[in-house]
């Protein structure tokens, strides 16, 4: 089966899911997020161990259930208290067993084990915050806000890996991507251009026109520095994907790097000027 064949079947089966997951909220958008975490992390770990690193896994992945809870304030109300003691628990737990664990290279394992659940965490726990935001005094355009940047997102990518393969001649950032050309980026760019109205439209009008124009900058440009940032850590560890999971996608890393940088500056703006 081709890669392209691969990536179309499994759209199908998960974008309707997916988009399905987000519109609900509550509980099954927490878990898939949860999931989302968990498996990002020890995609990250994975690549710091490709560099003959030793990041703290198990405690990474705790400290990271912490920090995406945090954002979860309405599902622990009764004990947002100790979520947040927790974020500082596992965090001084991690330097502590640092120091017992006798493996070379200490503070690169810390950073690295700080560092992916701010990467990686810290940035699903915006998309929870976002969810939990009161656009307009209505719940459900909070999730309304989620499927619009994830339709948004996806379309950036398509758009990006057609126009490139299509068009691409000039490249973007070779000693980071080889690949990715001006072409395909502006084609990215172009799709977001071209879908945020329609989205406004639809069901995003609580949204006024100058934050819709945040929402395309920040997909349309921050969201392909994010994919860009990944494709520099995958070189540096020297592997192609993040992992094999998603078949003809890569890993939760590949599919949602544009998430991960677009997200935390979504969430701000809003939190701001909401």
């Amino acid at each position: 089966m081709s890669n392209l064949l691969s990536r179309v079947l499994v759209a199908i089966v998960a974008i309707p899911a997916i988009l399905y997951i987000c519109f609900a909220g509550g509980w099954l958008f927490f878990g898939f997020v949860l999931l989302l975490t968990i498996i990002g992390l020890l995609e990250f770990y994975k690549l710091a161990e490709a560099k003959e690193l030793h990041p703290q896994k198990f405690l990474g992945i705790a400290l990271g259930i912490s920090v995406i809870s945090f954002f979860a304030k309405e599902m622990f109300n009764d004990v947002y208290n100790y979520v947040s003691i927790s974020i500082f628990t596992f965090s001084f737990i991690i330097l502590i067993v640092e120091l017992f664990r006798n493996k070379e290279n200490a503070l690169q394992n810390l950073s690295t084990t700080i560092f992916g659940v701010v990467y990686v965490a810290g940035s699903f726990g915006m998309l929870l915050g976002l969810r939990e935001i009161d656009f307009s005094s209505q719940q459900e355009n909070s999730g309304y806000v989620i499927i619009a940047i994830l339709i948004s997102i996806w379309m950036c990518d398509s758009l990006a890996y057609f126009g490139g393969k299509t068009f691409g001649k000039h490249k973007l950032f070779e000693r980071v991507s080889p690949k990715k050309t001006w072409e395909g980026a502006i084609a990215g760019l172009l799709g977001v251009i071209i879908i945020v109205p329609i989205l406004h439209s639809m069901y995003l009008r609580f949204l006024s026109h100058f934050d819709m124009l945040v929402f395309a900058v920040v997909i349309g440009v921050f969201g392909q520095i994010g994919d860009l940032f990944e494709s520099l850590l995958k070189r540096d560890a020297n592997v192609k994907d993040s992992s094999a999971i998603i078949p003809g996608h890569g890993g939760v890393l590949d599919r949602f790097d544009n998430l991960l940088f677009s997200v935390p500056i979504l969430y701000v703006y809003f939190k701001m000027f909401n």
